[in-house]
């Protein structure tokens, strides 16, 4: 099972290795980069809605680091209050 690691949205991922990397923006979006996916969140539903999709999507990306064997999920905001 994938590590889930918070980083400040200003720090980039390490260069070396695979990773999943979660960011807060205008939309929902799943893209690879290279070796690695990035998973865009849409910060734009009211707080209960913002929060339970919040989970999901963090659940998505740790489906997707176990099928595509990476260990670990970086996610750029605090999932607790999802900024």
């Amino acid at each position: 099972m994938a590590t889930i690691q918070q980083i400040s949205p200003d720090v980039a991922p390490p260069s070396t290795g695979r990773y999943v990397l979660m960011r807060l923006g205008d939309g929902d979006a799943l893209e690879r980069q290279g070796e690695s996916f990035v998973y865009t969140i849409s910060r734009k539903m009211p707080g209960n809605l913002f929060e339970a999709h919040l989970q999901r999507m963090i659940s998505d990306a740790e489906l997707l680091a176990d099928q595509e064997r990476i260990d670990v999920v970086f996610v750029t905001f605090d999932p607790q209050s999802g900024r």
